[in-house]
């Protein structure tokens, strides 16, 4: 039985664009991504940022590799999965605060989205 993972393919690839591009800039100017996304910029959240982009680099492009070999399913999850520890890490930035900061919020936001892009991944991949 054949999917058509043409929606999905598109979801993959604007994520790891979206993805590539971040992590990109998280090594380019750290400072600069961090302020996107409403973060306080000091030397240890800017070290941070970095190692994010790093798995973000990484992760977009086992997302291309995957949607040429046909692997579309295990992107997603990996996706997926990357997903729900960001969400734990948003959480526990909310509740060690005790509120709702702009790059908590950002996060937040974010993630829901992303969640959302990979149920219906999932759906339409069967």
């Amino acid at each position: 039985m054949s999917t058509d993972t043409t929606e999905v393919d598109t979801y993959l690839q604007v994520v790891a664009g979206v993805r590539i591009a971040y992590g990109v800039a998280a090594f380019a100017a750290p400072a600069i991504a961090l302020a996107l996304i409403g973060a306080k910029s000091s030397e240890d959240s800017r070290q941070a940022n970095v190692f994010l982009g790093s798995r973000d680099i990484a992760l977009g492009i086992h997302t291309l590799v995957a949607i040429r070999n046909g692997t579309q399913r295990d992107a997603v999850l990996v996706n997926q999965l990357c997903e729900v520890v960001d969400s734990v890490i948003v959480a526990q930035d909310v509740i060690r605060r005790g509120r709702l900061t702009p790059a908590s919020a950002f996060g937040a936001a974010f993630n829901l989205s992303q969640h959302l892009v990979w149920a219906r991944s999932r759906r339409l991949l069967g």
